[in-house]
């Protein structure tokens, strides 16, 4: 793919290009917006140049990308911020489409990742300075989209959240050094809890689940 001075990749993603039909590319922005395009209107694509894939505000850029069915989502913020709601009251657009409000940030707050639900029981929420805390699913009360939403976290800046179950294994990329861990190595508690320390001497910058 040509890439244009300034661009970089935001998500490499497998997909099924013989059944497209009820999945969707979804996109989500720093600045709370999010959007949602059938899936059958990438696929098939072979020009090297590609194709519009979404359209932003000035300002504003991509944070994350997925392909996924309609589920319900949980943002997380920069300053520890999450509002789950449904994706069903996202309408489909198309991709030359900006998209809508997700969530109503607090001056100086970003959206820093977005999960989508798909039967996983807890949350793993990496904080900058190599904390994870395991927060159950319940804890993040169901709201409508565009509001405030509640605190996840309170103390360094969130950078990452993966929806998560006991066996799951997670790879932790440090700035400095890495590490694969087992979700079971952190204790479940509730979104007032502190974490505990994941990965010493390097700050977060990515988190994958591996299985």
């Amino acid at each position: 793919v040509a890439m244009d001075v300034g661009e970089k990749f935001v998500t490499l993603t497998s997909v099924d290009r013989t059944a497209p039909d009820g999945q969707y590319v979804w996109f989500i922005t720093k600045n709370g917006v999010i959007k949602k395009t059938g899936l059958v209107e990438y696929a098939g694509m072979k020009r090297k140049t590609g194709v519009i894939a979404t359209n932003l505000r000035e300002g504003d850029s991509l944070v994350k990308v997925f392909v996924a069915p309609d589920s319900q989502i949980i943002i997380f913020t920069k300053n520890g911020m999450s509002l789950r709601f449904d994706g069903k009251n996202v309408n489909a657009s198309s991709r030359t489409s900006i998209g809508v409000k997700a969530i109503n940030l607090n001056d100086g707050d970003s959206v820093v990742d977005v999960v989508y639900l798909s039967g996983e029981k807890d949350i793993m929420i990496f904080i900058e300075n190599g904390i994870a805390k395991r927060v159950p699913v319940s804890d993040f009360v169901l709201q409508n989209r565009a509001g405030k939403g509640v605190i996840c976290h309170k103390g360094g800046n969130v950078v990452a959240a993966c929806p998560v179950n006991d066996e799951h294994m997670m790879l932790i990329i440090g700035d400095i050094t890495s590490i694969c861990i087992s979700a079971s190595d952190v204790t479940e508690g509730s979104s007032a809890t502190q974490g505990v320390m994941v990965i010493k001497g390097s700050n977060i910058i990515g988190v994958a689940r591996i299985n």
